[in-house]
């Protein structure tokens, strides 16, 4: 019997919790060929209930940025040794410093990245950290047997950076249960205005300062527009920042702030708005994407590769640093209710050919079937 680590170690919130989650409920259900040990979260409830999947737990001091360098240049190869790991199956930014075979899946877009304007959007502190991380992302990379990525966009930079042979495309599946039901919850929007949802926390890649102007040539064209926010001051002082020139401008009627969102509250929030706007400069894999083409919204996003990877021909694309464009090009479709539909309509098609996660599973597990040198060790179906 082969014996793999899943390191989940870093896997805390959003898309990597959900890789995490979806990965270990798939693999409860697998034959009983292979142990799968799992390192998660301390905050995380993960309980697997197959006897071949079972949770490891580290020291607390683990999770923390201080001991990145330690956690990943000695502890979490030593562990794997200790346990007689065969493989591991790594879902953290940084690849393990180890000789076992290690599939490493890549979603940190900034190591893709590293000229982008982005870098000099972040505040000091986290500067520093994320060049940090980038230093041991290129450090350690070599240890990587191979690296499964989400989109190809992702493989080609991947190769032409860091001169990759072995990257393989396996699609990022986004869970939309949680999306079929929930509570209903009135945020007070406008009936007689397009509401456009930026469902978005505040991060500096995410380019949400580019809306201030947007608002003010909304406000002054008088367009029945309002671009509604999910953000609270205390996501950083971005955040803090925006939203005071929102109020200080007299902007609220076009940036409407409703505040963070519960995830049970979600499908209320996109049934109350008209459209998805997202105006990133940077990503992996958006799931926002696909959830709004799961409501049967149309998408209004930047042109670029990664949104056109998830995308395709669903969405209206404008330049993300340009809002005279941003305008233009939602002007050119949210008062033409055919292309409206007609985008809809894609983004339904687009959502029913995504993969499972459990189609997900199995061809990572190939992945780590190809790392061992036996292609047939977990073709499972």
């Amino acid at each position: 019997m082969k014996t793999v680590l899943i390191n989940g170690l870093n896997s805390k919130v959003g898309g990597g919790l959900s890789v995490l989650s979806n990965l270990v409920a798939c693999l409860q259900d697998r034959p009983r060929e292979c142990e799968f040990l799992v390192i998660a979260p301390s905050r995380v409830s993960l309980k697997p209930s197959s006897p071949n999947v079972r949770r490891v737990d580290v020291p607390w001091y683990w999770e923390h940025t201080a001991f990145l360098p330690l956690v990943y240049s000695r502890l979490l190869g030593s562990l794997a040794e200790k346990l007689y790991c065969d493989a591991i199956l790594n879902l953290a930014d940084i690849v393990i410093a180890t000789e076992i075979a290690q599939v490493y899946l890549f979603d940190w877009a900034h190591a893709i990245a590293p000229r982008s304007d982005i870098w000099g959007r972040m505040p000091l502190a986290e500067w520093v950290h994320q060049q940090a991380k980038l230093f041991f992302f290129k450090r350690y990379l070599g240890h990587a047997t191979c690296v499964v990525t989400q989109t190809e966009t992702n493989r080609k930079a991947l190769q032409e950076s860091y001169l990759l042979s072995d990257v393989r495309v396996v699609p990022n599946a986004v869970s939309l249960e949680n999306f079929s039901s929930g509570e209903y919850k009135d945020f007070g929007l406008s009936n007689i205005r397009t509401n456009l949802l930026c469902l978005s926390h505040y991060y500096p890649h995410k380019n949400l300062e580019v809306l201030l102007a947007v608002a003010r040539l909304i406000r002054r064209a008088n367009l029945p527009w309002s671009i509604v926010l999910t953000l609270s001051a205390e996501q950083g002082p971005g955040a803090k920042t925006l939203l005071r020139a929102v109020n200080r401008e007299g902007l609220t009627e076009v940036l409407v702030n409703v505040g963070p969102v519960e995830m049970k509250h979600v499908p209320a929030l996109y049934e109350q708005c008209d459209a998805l706007i997202l105006p990133t400069l940077l990503e992996s894999f958006s799931g926002t994407y696909v959830e709004a083409m799961f409501h049967r919204k149309p998408i209004f996003t930047s042109d670029r590769p990664f949104a056109r990877d998830v995308c395709q021909d669903a969405a209206t694309y404008f330049d993300p640093l340009d809002p005279h464009d941003i305008v233009a090009k939602i002007d050119s479709v949210a008062s033409n209710r055919k292309r409206m539909e007609e985008l809809t309509a894609r983004g339904s098609e687009i959502l029913k050919s995504l993969p499972g996660w459990s189609a997900v599973t199995d061809e990572l597990l190939k992945s780590l079937g190809s790392a061992f040198g036996k292609k047939t060790n977990f073709q499972l179906r």
